[in-house]
């Protein structure tokens, strides 16, 4: 129906009762390019993947970790990102 909604797990968490709520893991490759005509912006291709684990429909705690796998070396900067790691780790509470 094209409608955004909220994960609704299955059972919430609840550890008296050994139901865990919801998982899932998600993996993304990416590649950006800025190289316009004479503008040179630079090229970077990322990995990144993503743990997600939803306690209930309201709480959810996000993990991710990206890695920088190829940069252009268009600039100075860019050539000390190829191989940098990013870690984040976030939480979400809907109300």
């Amino acid at each position: 129906s094209g409608e955004f909604k909220r994960l609704n797990p299955r059972n919430n968490f609840d550890r008296e009762n050994g139901t865990w709520g919801a998982w899932d893991f998600a993996v993304r490759y990416a590649h950006l390019d800025l190289n316009d005509g004479p503008f040179t912006g630079g090229d970077e291709t990322v990995l990144t993947s993503a743990l997600n684990w939803s306690l209930n429909p309201n709480a959810r705690l996000m993990l991710e970790m990206s890695n920088i796998l190829d940069t252009d070396g268009s600039t100075a900067l860019r050539d000390e990102a190829e191989g940098l790691k990013i870690f984040q780790l976030r939480t979400q509470y809907a109300f």
